[in-house]
C-alpha cells in the first residue's frame, strides 16, 4: 500500500502548512461558529445592563503589552457598554506599562459615542503600588490621584465633583493578567462593600472562581472566549470573536489529524500482522 506508506512518513513541514492555512484562512473567510455565553459573563452584562444612567463605573486597567490579545477586547467591549447605557467612566491603570494603551483606548471609544472628557470620563493614569491604591480610593479617590493623566486636577473636574470614594462608585471592573483582582476583592470588596467584576486572562480563571462562587465578585470574563462571548452580548463582533473563530477552526484541523494519524498508524500495524 503505497499511500499508507507516504502517509505514515509525511513531511512534518506539510503538517505546519496545513496549521497555517487553517490559522489564517478564518482572518478572511467568515466562519460562523456558535458562541454561547457562560453565566459569569452574563453576569457582568446584566449588572452593568441594570445600572441607571448616571452611574459611576470604574475600570482598572491592570495589564500590559503582553496580554494584549486576551485582554484589550474585554476592556473595549466594557467601555462600549458603559458609554451606551450612558454611564459615566473612571479610568485608572495599575500596571504602568499599559497607561497609554488605556488612555488612547478610552478615548477612541469615547469618540465612537459622542462622550466628553471631564463631564462623561475621565482617565486618572497609572499609581503605584495597587493596594495603596485601591486602599486609598476607599477614603478619598483624590489621595492616590490628585490629577488627572492630563495633570488637571482633579478638584477642577466636573464629573468628580461629587465623586469622592467608593460610596459614589456603583462598579468597580478591573482587567488583570497578575494579582490585581484579589487586591480588588479583598480591600475594595471586603473591606469596603464595593461590588467587583474582573475579567482576566484564561489561565487565571480557575483560581478566581472561588470569589465568584462565595458572590465576592459581580462576575467573570475569563480570557479570549470570555471577550467574544461579551462581544456577542453587546452585538459587536470583533477582534475577540475572530481570534476564538480562528482559534476553533486551528483546533479542529489539529484534533482532525490527531484522529487521521492515529488511523493511518494503526492500519499500518494491522497490514504488517
Amino acid at each position: 500500500m503505497p499511500i499508507l506508506d507516504k502517509l505514515i512518513s509525511v513531511d512534518r513541514r506539510i503538517i505546519y502548512l496545513i496549521i497555517g492555512i487553517a490559522v489564517i484562512v478564518p482572518f478572511f473567510v467568515p466562519v460562523n461558529l456558535p458562541i454561547y455565553v457562560s453565566p459569569p459573563v452574563q453576569s457582568v452584562y446584566d449588572y452593568i445592563d441594570a445600572l441607571p444612567a448616571g452611574s459611576v463605573v470604574l475600570l482598572s486597567f491592570s495589564f500590559g503589552p503582553s496580554t494584549v490579545p486576551e485582554l484589550l477586547p474585554m476592556y473595549k467591549a466594557i467601555l462600549r457598554h458603559c458609554f451606551s447605557k450612558k454611564l459615566r467612566v473612571i479610568g485608572i491603570a495599575l500596571n504602568s506599562e499599559g497607561t497609554t494603551i488605556a488612555d488612547n483606548t478610552i478615548r477612541t471609544i469615547a469618540q465612537e459615542f459622542g462622550y466628553k472628557e471631564y463631564e462623561d470620563y475621565v482617565y486618572l493614569g497609572y499609581k503605584f503600588p495597587p493596594f495603596a491604591v485601591i486602599l486609598g480610593i476607599g477614603e478619598d479617590i483624590s489621595t492616590p490621584f490628585p490629577k488627572d493623566y492630563s495633570r488637571k486636577n482633579l478638584s477642577d473636574i466636573p464629573m468628580m465633583k461629587n465623586i469622592h470614594n467608593y460610596d459614589d462608585i456603583d462598579l468597580v471592573v478591573d482587567f488583570g493578567s497578575m494579582n490585581t483582582p484579589e487586591l480588588w476583592v479583598t480591600y475594595a470588596g471586603a473591606k469596603y462593600k464595593e461590588k467587583v467584576a474582573v475579567g482576566c486572562t484564561g489561565v487565571m480563571v480557575s483560581g478566581l472562581y472561588p470569589y465568584l462562587n462565595t458572590g465576592q465578585l459581580v462576575g467573570l470574563i475569563g480570557g479570549l472566549k470570555g471577550a467574544a462571548e461579551y462581544e456577542k452580548l453587546i452585538d459587536k463582533k470583533e477582534k475577540a470573536t475572530v481570534g476564538m473563530r480562528v482559534q476553533s477552526v486551528a483546533h479542529i484541523v489539529i484534533i482532525l489529524m490527531v484522529i487521521f494519524g492515529n488511523a493511518v498508524y494503526l492500519l499500518s500495524l494491522k497490514r504488517k500482522t
